[in-house]
């Protein structure tokens, strides 16, 4: 049984689609241990997690049930189930994050350890995985250039489709610098950051900000806190964590969590696509703090829509930048929300993926 979020969102789902049926997932220890000795034959662990029997059931019912002109398959884990054989619809893949680029990144991110080496042969499973199933879909979708590059790159028979993200913009809040509604018992101000601790690049993320970020900060502004929003972070990183750093869980509110933040940063290493976190923050309208991968896929600029930082002292810098300037700050939370507006916008995606349709 699922959490109370998921069992919500399943409701949720029900109610809006003419079909919903929920798969469960069993992760067993020797479906993990077997999953991680594949890794090292190049075969990535995840992949197997999600290659479910049940699921190759309900896909076929659903299709043969209605049966589609188009079967899009989000997420690269789904690829696998892409039918080798002739079909009477399109198959189209969704990437969402190329995970050969992604995984790349977390190799070359990652400290001269078994960890870089575990990352290196994930990066390798994941461009013979994208090459063999990529392949059998009629086309693939790229939330970025970036990720277009790389599977075309790795596989170059694919000819991948930038198709970006849609993402309502509500109007942008602007609350004074220091946030009374931030669960911040020194009433200083409030930094946010949100994600799926389920993907690793957040949880590098994290350790990101917990090991040389907030440490750094400290120091300089001690009454000022991280407040890290998203289910199961890891136990490890939670109980490790300074004492500058709160973790809500799962927030029920998104406007709630974002008008209790001050400012919102984005210390991501790794991943690709376009970083639904950050793409949330300017449209909520946050001054934001973000690394060249979490822009990536946005088209937004150092200085007028976020403060770009590499490194934590950059980050440290960027962030006692905007508490020392408020005008710096507004400016860039009416910016972001412009940004948002124009290079989210659903309607131009739908069209985008309309094309897309006519052309498969």
């Amino acid at each position: 049984m699922g959490s109370t979020e998921d069992r919500r969102a399943e409701n949720e789902l029900r109610g809006e689609l003419a079909h919903f049926e929920s798969v469960p997932m069993s992760i067993t220890k020797p479906k993990v241990a077997r999953a991680k000795l594949l890794s090292l034959l190049l075969q990535p662990e995840h992949t197997h997690y999600f290659n479910v029997p049940a699921m190759h059931e309900a896909l076929n019912r659903a299709i043969d049930r209605f049966r589609p002109d188009f079967v899009i398959y989000q997420f690269p884990q789904m690829a696998q189930y892409l039918p080798r054989n002739e079909v009477s619809y399109k198959k189209i893949v969704d990437v969402q994050d190329a995970y050969s680029v992604s995984w790349f990144r977390r190799a070359c991110t990652s400290g001269p350890s078994l960890t870089k080496i575990y990352a290196y042969l994930q990066w390798l499973g994941w461009i013979q995985y994208e090459r063999q199933h990529y392949s059998s879909a009629d086309q693939v979708w790229t939330l970025s250039a970036q990720d277009k590059f790389g599977l075309s790159a790795y596989s170059p028979s694919l000819n991948p489709i930038v198709m970006g993200l849609p993402l309502d913009t509500p109007a942008p809040s602007l609350p004074p610098l220091i946030s009374q509604q931030a669960p911040n018992p020194d009433n200083g101000p409030c930094v946010g950051f949100i994600c799926s601790f389920g993907h690793p690049p957040n949880v590098e993320a994290l350790m990101f900000l917990n090991q040389q970020i907030a440490p750094r900060i400290q120091h300089t502004h001690p009454s000022l806190r991280f407040l890290i929003a998203g289910r199961n972070p890891p136990q490890a990183l939670v109980s490790s964590a300074p004492s500058n750093v709160s973790f809500l869980g799962f927030v029920d509110s998104l406007p709630d969590f974002y008008a209790s933040c001050d400012l919102v940063v984005a210390p991501l290493l790794s991943g690709g696509g376009i970083k639904i976190k950050v793409a949330e923050a300017l449209a909520y309208g946050k001054a934001l703090v973000a690394t060249s991968i979490g822009v990536e896929g946005l088209d937004i600029e150092h200085g007028r829509h976020f403060l770009l930082a590499n490194s934590a002292e950059d980050f440290v810098a960027q962030i006692q930048k905007l508490l020392s300037d408020p005008a710096l700050r507004q400016h860039l939370q009416a910016q972001a929300n412009l940004a948002a507006q124009d290079r989210l916008n659903g309607q131009t995606w739908l069209n985008r993926v309309k094309d897309a349709l006519l052309t498969a």
